[in-house]
């Protein structure tokens, strides 16, 4: 069975509160988990820190409408990680400025649109302006 392993998804993973809970999350979406795969995956979002692009892989069971070149999510991570930006439809909220620099990246296992940039202020690297998915729509290298 496909299925489609979202952002929002995640997070109602990373909100369960024990292993049964996440298995009712997994059978609720179609996703199949045996018992050792959810403690195993239940213990992995419970740590601290990031799941890694393989341990989100893993978790997705594979759901992809389609293979990735090999190299592809090292060459979005290294076309947009660390550049600066000028966002068009989005500002810091501290300041306004509408020019950042994208602190973070992350790939979901959705398919061929599931790159994301996490642009933030370039004042206030804390402040986060925009998360895309659609980066010719959002902002403009600088």
């Amino acid at each position: 069975m496909e299925h489609k392993l979202t952002l929002e998804l995640m997070e109602k993973a990373k909100q369960a509160e024990s292993v049964k809970e996440l298995m009712s999350i997994a059978k609720e979406n179609g996703i199949e988990l045996s018992t050792e795969e959810a403690e195993t995956y239940f213990g992995k979002m419970n740590q601290s820190g990031e799941l890694s692009d393989e341990e989100l892989d893993d978790v997705a069971g594979g759901g992809c409408s389609g293979e990735k070149p090999d190299g592809y999510v090292d060459y979005l991570k290294n076309e947009y990680q660390g550049k600066r930006v000028l966002c068009k439809n989005a500002s810091c909220p501290t300041c306004g400025s509408q020019h950042g620099i994208i602190l973070q990246t992350s790939m979901t296992n959705t398919g061929w649109d599931d790159f994301w940039c996490h642009v933030y202020c370039s004042t206030h690297q804390n402040q986060l302006i925009i998360k895309t998915n659609e980066m010719d729509m959002d902002f403009v290298m600088e």
